[in-house]
């Protein structure tokens, strides 16, 4: 959609309440938010309100429990991405793990522990990397190919040159190699 200059993501339903399309209409203005605060986060060409939008959206999700584990952690992210605010991140991303846990949310739960692992490297390493490793596993028991490979990739370069690196990274590679995973081999 870059290269071509765009493409059509969602739907009229999505910004007009519609007879019998509540759930179409709803499914289509999230992937709408979730497009536009990834263009934000990448800076693809965001519009002058995706701030507002994604985190005015991402505050109204908080207050469906279903939602409120992912939408504090899409807060933390644009709060360390975009406001550069490391403390407001830091917050967000514990409230999102302490709803993965209550929920059950594992893969909720790995992303949490690497943002927060990620954070925890400049104060104290050993509890940094522990955190990452554990985000590794759990990805891994879920069987999230593509998010493990990242994983292991984040792991491997927080870890000291060895066998655990190297072996992490070629498995990263290889999945990466596998699943087409253009993102992840640009980092390799």
């Amino acid at each position: 959609m870059i290269e071509r200059g765009g493409g059509n993501i969602s739907s009229i339903a999505a910004g007009i309440a519609m007879p019998h399309m509540a759930t179409y209409g709803a499914q289509k203005a999230a992937v709408e938010s979730f497009t536009r605060s990834w263009g934000l986060l990448f800076g693809l060409a965001p519009l002058p309100e995706d701030l507002q939008w994604a985190r005015e959206d991402f505050t109204a999700a908080t207050a469906d429990a279903r939602l409120t584990g992912w939408a504090a952690f899409w807060l933390g992210v644009l709060a360390d991405n975009i406001d550069k605010d490391p403390d407001a991140a830091a917050l967000a991303y514990r409230h999102a793990l302490e709803q993965a846990r209550e929920q059950g949310d594992a893969l909720l739960e790995s992303y949490a522990v690497r943002h927060i692992g990620a954070h925890l490297l400049e104060q104290d390493r050993e509890q940094g990397i522990s955190q990452l490793r554990l985000s590794y596993h759990l990805r891994a028991s879920l069987g999230a190919r593509p998010q493990t490979a990242a994983a292991a990739l984040t792991l491997a370069g927080e870890l000291p040159p060895g066998t655990e690196a190297e072996q992490l990274r070629d498995a990263a590679g290889l999945t990466a190699c596998e699943l087409g995973l253009t993102w992840l081999l640009r980092a390799l």
